[in-house]
């Protein structure tokens, strides 16, 4: 897991990644659970993670997490671009 602090009060997650092998054990819900605590620890009052559009099954978990969402602009990594939505959890 790797992240930043914005601006305006908000922590930002920009990867989260659970190897295949260990995917759908609880595992990145767990990880953005302790991130989620850390940023308030922090008094944070905002989380924002971009997600892949395409990864329908992190966009699940999150739309139950999150209190709003949006595209956000294509992003752009190694060379590749994607769509990303932005998930705004208020902390």
């Amino acid at each position: 897991m790797q992240g930043a602090l914005g601006a305006d009060e908000a922590g930002y997650i920009w990867a989260l990644n659970v190897h295949l092998d260990h995917q759908r054990q609880g595992i990145g819900t767990a990880l953005l659970t302790h991130a989620e605590e850390h940023f308030r620890s922090i008094d944070l009052k905002n989380l924002l993670l971009d997600i892949v559009e395409t990864n329908e099954a992190a966009q699940k978990i999150l739309t139950l997490r999150t209190a709003g969402r949006k595209k956000a602009a294509d992003a752009k990594n190694s060379g590749h671009t994607a769509t990303v939505v932005r998930h705004i959890r208020a902390l």
